[in-house]
């Protein structure tokens, strides 16, 4: 874990291909070679306010054995867990909030996926509802989101440019950063940090 920032959030994030744990955040996805649930007691353990888990199943058999190593983990870690990656419809969010996760985020890239979060909202509560965003460009998207039910969002932004600060900066509400360089914790917009999973 990075130091910490007063008042800022530190959040690990990992991804679940069916039961392995997988560093998606390297310069290459590797297996993390260790229990999922082991893994994300040890993060919390270690200082982490919540875990964001990125489903990385590809065929029906890795999906349910990543929404049963989900519910393990959920049980297991003291932390709040955010999971998303395949919230493409409404029986995907149940599952995965049936399995425990505090929040679903939704993929700003995909609109099948955007489709989801007002009625995510309505059924689960927006705090419950969140969107990830791919670069900054989808920064100005955000009002709507908004008014969809959204409430929090999380920005991929790896090797910020001043351009890049800039813009988080000015977003029109506060953001979750996940990347690889947590100096943009020292933005008054970042309201927490998302990296690597490291014990």
């Amino acid at each position: 874990m990075e130091k910490k920032v007063a008042g800022k959030l530190h959040i690990p994030v990992f991804g679940l291909k069916g039961r392995a744990p997988v560093n998606i955040l390297g310069d290459a996805a590797y297996a993390l070679g260790t229990d999922a649930a082991e893994l994300a007691v040890g993060l919390a353990r270690g200082g982490a306010d919540a875990l964001m888990l990125d489903d990385l199943s590809t065929d029906p058999q890795e999906y349910a054995d990543t929404v049963a190593v989900l519910g393990e983990v959920c049980k297991a870690c003291p932390a709040p867990v955010y999971i998303g990656g395949s919230a493409k419809r409404m029986s995907v969010v149940a599952d995965y909030m049936g399995a425990g996760a505090a929040a679903v985020f939704f993929d700003a890239r995909h609109d099948n996926e955007i489709a989801c979060v007002k009625e995510t909202a309505e059924t689960y509560g927006g705090g419950k509802t969140y969107v990830y965003l791919a670069d900054v460009s989808f920064l100005a998207r955000i009002p709507g989101y908004l008014e969809l039910g959204a409430t929090q969002f999380v920005l991929k932004c790896f090797h910020p440019s001043a351009e890049d600060l800039a813009a988080i900066s000015a977003a029109p509400h506060p953001l979750i950063v996940m990347g690889k360089d947590p100096t943009v914790l020292e933005q008054g917009n970042v309201a927490g940090f998302a990296g690597e999973a490291k014990l």
